[in-house]
């Protein structure tokens, strides 16, 4: 009997405990963490994270949620795409709704809007922030078209001779493959009688960033100046080499070179291995700049 008694009592204990831990989808809420965002144009993905709360994280539910979007001054399928039209949710906690944000690479100050709604299949779900307003700010700049021929300027590293191009004598042409690249043609210095072709080989170059930022890539090569094979190199004030990039400023009809000097190096070929390379040239306050033909 006292067998059968203590049986009877697990049988009711385990019946309450399944009875309490029963969802009470009345008591479940779901939306967003706030009711509006900001995002870049040029974003790609843009997340938006979706709460589903009111019961214990690991206990099991089925909750399923519609999404859908209303344009405003943004257009579905031009400037925006629901990669997500319904959630669903097997334990309370945090999913991620997915949006895919298009960019028109269009140059402009406008900021579009549209609205995201969330809507529950169980009508007994509530929802506390149940739509988001997404504000799509756009970050494109300005594509910089640096084509065409300038006059370069620059002095002598140590001696602060200044040099010069012959007037509008170097030409920058866009690459046709990588518009982010553009080649300096015929970059030639001349002092009186002394004529310094900075490059022996290919053309030096220098790429464009998305964001409109410039830059000169160090260790390009130079060509044989008889002696090995020569590369260029930033320098510090104090005359330390560096192979980090050389920014580039426009100013506005000037490139300036951002750097405290740049130079042209070569290494012989029977040099030893504690041999310094050999400075072919060394210059600073390089420019170029841009003349109308």
């Amino acid at each position: 009997m006292k067998y059968i008694i203590y049986n009877l009592w697990i049988l009711i204990f385990l019946f309450a405990c399944s009875e309490s831990e029963q969802v009470e989808y009345s008591k479940l809420s779901v939306g967003f963490q706030k009711s509006k965002i900001d995002v870049g144009e040029n974003t790609g993905i843009l997340e938006i994270p979706v709460v589903l709360s009111g019961c214990n994280m690991d206990m099991p539910l089925q909750v399923s949620v519609q999404v859908s979007a209303t344009d405003g001054d943004a257009v579905a399928g031009v400037d925006y795409e629901l990669m997500d039209t319904r959630l669903a949710f097997e334990v309370c906690g945090q999913t991620t709704l997915k949006v895919k944000i298009i960019d028109n690479e269009e140059v402009t100050n406008d900021i579009k809007t549209f609205t995201i709604s969330l809507k529950a299949d169980n009508p007994e779900v509530k929802s506390e922030i149940s739509s988001i307003k997404v504000y799509i700010i756009s970050d494109d700049v300005e594509k910089v078209t640096m084509a065409g021929h300038y006059t370069l300027t620059a002095q002598d590293f140590v001696e602060g001779t200044k040099l010069s191009s012959t007037p509008g004598g170097v030409e920058i042409v866009q690459d046709l493959d990588d518009s982010n690249k553009y080649y300096m043609k015929n970059m030639v210095l001349v002092n009186g009688d002394k004529v310094l072709p900075l490059t022996l080989a290919g053309d030096l170059y220098f790429v464009v960033g998305n964001d409109g930022s410039m830059s000169m890539p160090t260790q390009q090569k130079i060509g044989d100046y008889g002696a090995g094979e020569g590369f260029t190199i930033g320098l510090t004030s104090e005359g330390y080499t560096t192979a980090d990039p050389i920014k580039i400023e426009k100013s506005g009809n000037r490139l300036l070179f951002k750097v405290d000097g740049f130079a042209g190096l070569f290494i012989d070929e029977n040099a030893g291995p504690t041999d310094y390379p050999t400075i072919y040239y060394a210059l600073k306050n390089i420019i170029l700049e841009k003349v109308n033909h």
